[in-house]
């Protein structure tokens, strides 16, 4: 019985870490977030009119959302895809529960 108890703790304790250290890096990157979004305003202004001037002839798309999508900002997004896979797999293996017991 004693020993049941242990695994358990453990496993809660286990748990309790993951989410821990997932609601620190949410906080942290909300934080960086709202930094990051209210300093270099100006170069942001001139990035985006250099974007709109001469994105048809870097990546010979029509479209400049297209350009910056596909083209400028490729490798982002296939991370962002695999960062999306994977935090959906981390809620996927914390929410199962154990029905051996």
């Amino acid at each position: 019985m004693s020993k049941n108890k242990k695994t358990s703790s453990n496993e809660t304790r286990r748990k309790f870490s993951i989410m821990f250290f997932i609601v620190l890096i949410c906080f942290g990157t909300i934080a960086s977030l709202i930094y990051l979004g209210t300093t270099g305003y100006e170069e942001k202004v001139e990035a985006k009119a250099y974007v709109l001037e001469n994105h048809t002839q870097q990546t010979s798309a029509e479209n400049a959302v297209t350009a910056i999508y596909l083209n400028y900002r490729m490798l982002d997004t296939i991370f962002e895809a695999m960062l999306l896979l994977l935090s959906a797999m981390a809620v996927k293996s914390l929410s199962w529960s154990n029905d051996d017991e």
